[in-house]
């Protein structure tokens, strides 16, 4: 981040202008400061080739600047230019200047960079057509501001209240490749759409015969990305990644791998790239949420929890699927929810519910086995380097003392729509019975751990999951 420096300034004139009336005297103020870059934004940008970038002004910058002027009422109503005239080679300190009419004493400054989308009033926005090259992005695209107050004193002036340059923005590089082969150099346009919600924005890149293509993102959190990128011969969309995060002032390097395969799938054939995506009520897989949403009458039924890559697991053909919902989204008996109650009843058999799933109504409760599993697909481990699944007949399981992280199974939920607040701070059921059905476990998301307890009056949430 970029410390302020302090601010001076000059009186340069004083004029009265007179016409049939007699107009407010104009003070112009040389406004002159010095300002550091924040890390990997502006202006000259070098890619340091390991996921870092270099920054430093340059001179003939051009910065926005804002301030409040005499008579305005506490209004930043005086607009300006604000010029880098030196840049301090070892420090990457930069001296702005820019002249100033009638500046409040003690008023409100705000300095934003680049100077257009400022000026425009469209810096809340990232503009969705870019061309792939670091020089656009930190002319156009990677927003930095700060805040802060001018003292006037007789000819000389100071910032007050010394602000650091704050990052709007994050740049990504991407390496586009097609199973083994780079194809960035042949890629023609870039599409990469953020689906939040089910809220689609799509920032598009024209490009053509460059070894990277760098895109100014805005700060995301947890939000599901899918990249396509069109050639002279073909189209190809990567696998979407539901959870992706990218933080405002940060330049991430990513590889994306991108995937011809034609969804939707049957879920038989699901894949562990398949983990995260929605299953519709025809038992298929869909890419996304959206595309899911727009070839269904409904929404997508369950999301792809676990798929099997080895022999590890045998009470599932093929892999695990969890609700997107929950059938009682409030802390429930034991026997509220077993096949005796009425919720797992309705789900297996009420072919007319919205948790049907053609050939696949054996919903069921999660045992300590499937949870694992689950949170190991999505992320989740144990804590340690040699990760393995904890046996279900170990003491030491359900007694709270071994860790189990949950992953992103909680954030994958979330992309496609539907809450998994409960995730973070509650308990579930799982289906592992000890002394017949006098005892059962469950999983704590506040902690990470498995416990037991009698079932009795006892009351956790329930998330269903089934086999496939």
């Amino acid at each position: 981040m970029i410390g302020m420096a302090a601010v001076t300034m000059a009186v340069i004139a004083c004029n009265v202008i007179e016409e049939t009336t007699v107009l407010p005297q104009e003070r112009l103020v040389e406004f002159t400061a010095t300002i550091l870059p924040p890390a990997a934004t502006r202006s000259t940008l070098n890619d340091n080739g390991d996921g870092s970038a270099a920054a430093c002004w340059e001179v003939g910058d051009k910065i926005y600047l804002e301030y409040e002027q005499v008579g305005s009422g506490g209004a930043r109503t005086g607009k300006a230019p604000a010029t880098v005239n030196t840049v301090n080679p070892s420090t990457g300190a930069a001296t702005i200047t820019a002249t100033l009419i009638n500046p409040e004493n003690n008023g409100a400054a705000f300095i934003g960079y680049p100077f257009t989308p400022y000026n425009e009033g469209t810096a809340d926005k990232i503009d969705l057509i870019q061309e792939g090259t670091l020089a656009d992005i930190i002319r156009n695209h990677v927003r930095m501001e700060a805040s802060g107050q001018l003292h006037i004193n007789g000819n000389s002036a100071s910032l007050m209240w010394y602000s650091d340059m704050e990052n709007k923005g994050c740049i990504w590089k991407l390496v586009i490749k097609n199973g083994g082969s780079n194809i960035t150099s042949n890629v023609k346009k870039l599409n990469i759409l953020i689906n939040s919600y089910g809220y689609n924005t799509v920032y598009s890149v024209e490009t053509s015969g460059k070894s990277a293509i760098y895109v100014a993102l805005p700060e995301v959190w947890s939000v599901g990305i899918t990249i396509s990128a069109d050639t002279n011969s073909a189209s190809y969309t990567m696998e979407e990644k539901p959870y992706i995060t990218l933080v405002a002032g940060q330049m991430y390097t990513s590889t994306v791998t991108l995937d011809t395969r034609n969804y939707p799938v049957n879920l038989a054939d699901a894949i562990p790239a398949d983990v995260g995506r929605p299953i519709g009520s025809d038992g298929k897989i869909y890419r996304n949420w959206n595309h899911a949403q727009q070839s269904l009458v409904n929404e997508p039924v369950a999301m792809v929890a676990f798929v099997k890559t080895n022999e590890e697991y045998t009470n599932c053909d093929h892999g695990l699927a969890i609700s997107l919902t929950e059938p009682a989204p409030i802390p429930l008996s034991w026997s509220d929810i077993t096949n005796s109650g009425q919720h797992l009843y309705e789900m297996n058999n009420n072919s007319a519910n919205m948790y049907y799933i053609s050939g696949y109504n054996t919903w069921r409760i999660p045992s300590l086995t499937d949870w694992q599993l689950m949170f190991k697909s999505c992320g989740g481990n144990d804590g340690t380097s040699t990760f393995t699944l904890f046996d279900e007949t170990n003491p030491k399981l359900l007694d709270g003392e071994l860790f189990f992280g949950c992953g992103y199974l909680g954030t994958m939920i979330k992309a496609h729509g539907h809450s998994a607040k409960d995730f973070e701070d509650e308990a579930y059921w799982a289906q592992t019975t000890r002394m017949g059905n006098v005892v059962k476990a469950y999983y704590n998301f506040t902690d990470n751990k498995f416990y037991e307890e009698a079932t009795g009056n006892a009351q956790h949430l329930f998330r269903p999951c089934f086999p496939f």
